[in-house]
Formats: structure tokens, C-alpha cells, sequence
């Protein structure tokens, strides 16, 4: 029997590759979907320390609650001046992390180890009656400043002036700091050498603790501190620069509750409801201005200049 041999039959195998054309589309194709999920992500990162920072500032209004029922007074917190940013009373007794006092949309941040009287070279001991960590007392420059300084504002006082609900915010001429306080002058004389004729924020004085703000994101914009803040921005009022830019703050309330409040009506409600001055900019962007400011028969400008 004669076997047949036969060739396998051969295959040819095909090599398909991208064209340039191909390759140029998947390569825009790639590019914009970047472009799409960057932003994305970039905002949902910031969503997550957003909402970090809120509880910074909730943890801080509990704080000078507690701080608050253990003082005759009722005041939330001993800040010598409306304009004072000091945290530094909450640590280490009733916040004992430093890192709340850092929004992490920030590169703010406190250096553990200088005490005030060491930065400043005064006599912190005899102002105070204590010490204070330098970068719990000021707040930063702005979001980008990693020189040293806190990420928030304490808001210890009322504002005097006359407001929306017919509030009428006047301390007599004669009353001391110290005097509204509380304290004795034997055991710490420099308060009575300090007067206000804004109120400290106190139990007794609060109407509506839901309303009234305590801690917020800090805007230290027209800093009455040479070097401290910032000349350029619009004071109590979003910039780019502040800690989540343009977008709004973080705002914790004398109830103990926080929200993220963002610019416009509700801005200007919250400062008013407050009994606290409005951004500088309220008559460009409050739709109070009429109301508010004619409530005494006033220009705006004399508003909040009541003596």
C-alpha cells in the first residue's frame, strides 16, 4: 500500500495593528477621560477634608461649651478682645489633639514645642494667668502659610450695634474686660486695664444658641495685626485664599451643631442672626442692605459705627 505524504497546508497569519489615525483617537480618548475624572476626584478629595474640617470645628464649639459650664460667667471662652483668634484655652484640657486645630485643606500648622511669652517675648503669664502654645493664640496668614498658625476663628463676641430682631449690642464705657469676665483683680489685673463696648458671648445673653456662630474657618483678611492677616481680601467673606477658597466656610454654633455655609443671603443672615458685624462687602452682595441699615435712620456706613 503506497502511503500519500501530504504538506500541511499552510496558514497564513494575520498582524493587525493601530493605524496612526487609531492611535491618535485612543490617545484623545484617554486624555479626555482624564480630563473628566481629574476634577472629579480633585473635588471629592476636597469633599473628605471639607467634611474633616466641619468636625474640627464641632470639636472646638463642644470644647467652649464645656469650658462654659464650668465657669461662673457662662462665657464660652476668655478671649481679651473681639478681634482674638486664641484657641489656645481649649488645649490640652478639653481638645487634646493639636491636629483639630488644622484644616487639612490647609498647610497650616502648630508647632508643639513654642510657647507665646517665647515667640512674643511678653510676660504671657501675668496677661493670661497661663501659657499658651504661640500657633494655638494666632491664626494663619491663609490657607498656603506654613509658618506657623491655627486654621479657624473664635467668635467670643457680640458686635455692638443695633440688629435686624431690634438688638440693641452696647456695653457701658465703664465696663472692664475683666469686669465682664468675671475675674478677680487681685488674682489678674491686666483684663480691668481693658475696656469694650462689644458684649462677651454668655448663656445668659444668648437667645437662640442654634443661631448665634462660635467657631469658623478662618478669614483673616484686614487683620487689625500688622503681619498677621491679609490687606487684600474682604474681611468675613469667602477668598480664593481662605481655607476652602471661594466656596463657603465651616461654621460650628453655640448649640454645638456645624454646617458648611456657603456666600450670599444666608452668609449675611448668619452674622446678623449672630449679632456680629457683616462682611465688609454687605452692600454689594447682603439683600438686607435696605432693612438693615435703615433700621435707625442711618447711612450704611454709620451702621455699625454706633459709640
Amino acid at each position: 500500500m503506497t502511503t500519500t505524504h501530504r504538506e500541511p497546508e499552510r496558514f497564513s497569519v494575520l498582524r493587525w495593528g493601530f493605524t496612526l489615525i487609531e492611535l491618535l483617537v485612543v490617545i484623545a480618548v484617554i486624555a479626555l477621560l482624564i480630563g473628566i475624572l481629574l476634577p472629579a476626584l480633585g473635588r471629592a478629595r476636597e469633599t473628605s477634608k471639607r467634611t474633616k474640617c466641619l468636625s474640627n470645628t464641632r470639636q472646638m464649639a463642644m470644647a467652649c461649651m464645656m469650658y462654659s459650664n464650668e465657669v461662673r460667667a457662662g462665657y464660652f471662652i476668655p478671649a481679651y478682645f473681639d478681634w482674638e483668634d486664641n484657641i489656645g484655652w481649649l488645649f490640652p484640657d478639653y481638645i487634646s489633639s493639636y491636629g483639630v486645630a488644622i484644616c487639612p485643606s490647609t498647610r497650616n500648622r502648630v508647632r508643639e514645642n513654642l510657647t507665646l511669652s517665647e515667640d512674643s517675648g511678653e510676660p504671657v503669664q501675668q496677661i493670661y494667668g497661663r501659657e499658651f502654645i504661640r500657633d494655638t493664640y494666632w491664626a494663619a496668614r491663609d490657607r498656603d502659610d506654613d509658618a506657623g498658625g491655627h486654621s479657624y476663628e473664635i467668635r467670643a463676641w457680640f458686635t455692638a450695634g443695633k440688629y435686624l430682631d431690634g438688638t440693641v449690642v452696647f456695653m457701658p464705657p465703664t465696663t472692664s474686660i475683666g469686669d465682664q469676665l468675671g475675674w478677680n483683680r487681685g488674682d489678674l489685673d491686666a483684663p480691668f486695664q481693658m475696656f469694650s463696648r462689644n458684649a462677651l458671648k454668655t448663656h445668659k445673653r444668648l437667645l437662640f444658641p442654634d443661631k448665634c456662630y462660635l467657631v469658623l474657618d478662618n478669614d483673616n483678611d484686614q487683620s487689625v495685626v500688622p503681619g498677621i492677616g491679609r490687606p487684600d481680601g474682604i474681611n468675613n467673606y469667602p477668598d480664593p485664599w481662605n481655607n476652602h477658597g471661594k466656596d463657603g466656610y465651616n461654621v460650628a454654633f453655640c448649640d454645638g451643631h456645624a454646617k458648611f455655609v456657603v456666600p450670599g443671603q444666608g452668609m449675611i443672615r448668619m452674622y446678623l442672626d449672630s449679632w456680629d458685624s457683616p462682611p465688609s462687602n454687605y452692600t454689594l452682595v447682603s439683600p438686607y442692605r435696605e432693612r438693615a441699615f435703615s433700621v435707625m435712620g442711618q447711612s450704611v456706613p454709620e451702621y455699625f459705627e454706633q459709640p
